[in-house]
């Protein structure tokens, strides 16, 4: 969680660097264009402020699967599939295996695997009730919180319920979910 936080400490002020830079070189290329204005003062004119630029707030754009969908992309088996509590049966958000960081979403139009960074409360297939992942290519973490409903008939347990929160930069998104975990 710290080599996230980290990280996107670094790359606000890489792009805050950026910024300054492009601000001072457009002011010095419009002045060489100039000649006219070599020595003069425009009293009316407001010098360009670099510290001013506009605050880039990612998009989390997700989509759901199928089962069929989540084999052919080379996943699946053991583990927790979470789904919207509005989503159409058999459409799911996430799948967590029970092997290490081998959480899958569909993330911008393509397959995402996470780093599972941590894990708290009761575990059950290789999950816990409270789990965090991060994609450090995205700058995404996900984090997993349910509640445990009844067991299933062979090794299963039903998800009453739960949330997957989402979080970019300064987007957040929290998602009602239920599921299942089970081998």
């Amino acid at each position: 969680m710290q080599r996230n936080q980290n990280f996107r400490q670094q790359v606000w002020v890489i792009l805050g660097a950026i910024a300054i830079s492009l601000s001072l070189l457009a002011c010095t290329a419009e002045e060489a264009s100039s000649p006219d204005t070599q020595g003069a003062s425009d009293e009316t004119s407001q010098p360009a402020n670099p510290t001013e630029s506009p605050t880039p707030t990612p998009s989390i754009d997700w989509a759901l699967f199928t089962i069929d969908e989540l084999f052919d992309a080379g996943s699946g088996g053991c583990g927790m599939t979470l789904l919207p509590v509005d989503a159409e049966p058999g459409k799911f958000l996430l799948f967590n295996g029970i092997e290490p960081n081998s959480m899958k979403m569909i993330v911008n139009g393509s397959w995402m695997t996470f780093d599972k960074e941590a894990g708290e409360g009761e575990e059950f297939y290789g999950q816990h009730l409270k789990q965090t992942f991060s994609n450090a290519d995205l700058d995404l973490i996900v984090e997993t919180e349910v509640v445990l409903g009844e067991p299933g008939e062979i090794e299963s347990v039903e998800i009453s319920s739960g949330t997957v929160t989402l979080v970019s930069g300064e987007s957040r998104e929290e998602i009602p979910v239920n599921g299942d975990a089970g081998c």
